[in-house]
């Protein structure tokens, strides 16, 4: 619907917007997302970040039809490198069958041209 002058208690009202399902940090920048279900995990999305000072892989679990698990208040974040901090910039990600485990998780770093497991 469109609206002459949309204010605060018009765009609250959920008769006129639909609420996302997830939120994401300011300044994030996702480049590549993954849906998929791991059996022993379950299901949940990937996304890598490429933002100012918050380059990662975040987690975020989903239930079994898909929906956003309301339990959780904020997504996992993956650290790749020494002391908690990120030594890589994500870009692009598969998940494929590998030599070390059924499935491995790929991803581009951007900072040397790397693939990395």
């Amino acid at each position: 619907a469109q609206f002459a002058s949309p204010d605060d208690a018009c765009c609250r009202n959920p008769k006129n917007v639909i609420r996302p399902a997830f939120t994401l940090r300011s300044h994030e920048a996702p480049l590549d997302i993954i849906f998929t279900e791991i059996p022993v995990i379950g299901k949940f999305f990937l996304i890598t970040s490429h933002g100012v000072g918050n380059r990662s892989i975040s987690v975020f679990p989903l239930e079994k039809d898909g929906s956003p698990r309301q339990d959780l208040v904020a997504p996992k974040r993956l650290i790749y490198g020494d002391q908690g901090i990120w030594a890589v910039t994500p870009v692009s990600m598969v998940i494929a069958p590998c030599r070390v485990s059924p499935t491995c998780q790929f991803f581009t770093d951007d900072s040397d041209n790397a693939v990395l497991i």
